[in-house]
Order: C-alpha cells, then structure tokens, then sequence
C-alpha cells in the first residue's frame, strides 16, 4: 500500500505469498499502481504519488482481508473527489467496520456502509 502511494519505485523481497497481499495488489493495480506479479523473492510496486489513486473502472475486491479493507479505506477516503466502491468475500462482508467508518465520517468522509456499517447487504 505505501509502495502505490509512494513516488519511484518501492522493491519488496520475502513477501509472504498468500491471498491477502493478492488482494491488496489488485486493487491497488486497478487505482494505477503498478505492481509486478507476486512472488517471495521481489516483488516491483511503481507508486502514482499521494493523492494521486485513480478512480477504478470496477467494484475494489479486499477478498477476506480485514487488513486491506480497514487500511485502504482511510487511503480512499483522502480522495474525496472520487467514487470508490469496496467489496470483499462474505466473511469479510459480515465483519463490522464502524470502527474505521464512523471515525472516517467524523473526519468528513462520504463513506457508506450497509446494515449497522457492516459491508453485508
């Protein structure tokens, strides 16, 4: 996450490969970073610049990381003249996010949550 928000280039060795840093690359890959494939021996993040997280062309997908999910939620929010909508699997989708949403609100953020601030439908 600090390597896409960073400018130049960030290099990451002994990643520990897993579905959560998929997640996280993918949605970071869809707001402009670019991020070479996953692999434990080094892996390229190409940072945009802060500020600078383009608006996705499709829903962000967290998968069942509560760590991407809480984490880029606070980034997102410091874009407020874009439309982010974030998702995750149904065990993510129960979770509550109140703790990170009510205080994002408080600090002016249009942030949405469903049912009691939970991501669930």
């Amino acid at each position: 996450m600090l390597g896409a928000i960073a400018e130049g280039e960030t290099i990451i060795e002994g990643l520990l490969l897993g579905e959560d840093p998929r997640s996280t690359a993918e949605c970071f890959r869809a707001m402009g970073a670019q991020i070479s494939p996953l692999n434990s021996e080094k892996v390229t993040v190409q940072g945009i610049g802060l500020g600078k997280l383009e608006e996705p062309l499709d829903v962000l997908n967290a998968g069942n990381s509560g760590t991407t999910m809480r984490l880029m939620l606070g980034l997102l929010a410091s874009h407020p003249d874009r439309l982010f909508c974030v998702t995750g699997d149904a065990s993510l989708r129960s979770r509550p996010m109140s703790r990170v949403i009510k205080p994002l609100q408080e600090m002016s953020a249009q942030i949405w949550g469903r049912k009691d601030n939970t991501l669930a439908p």
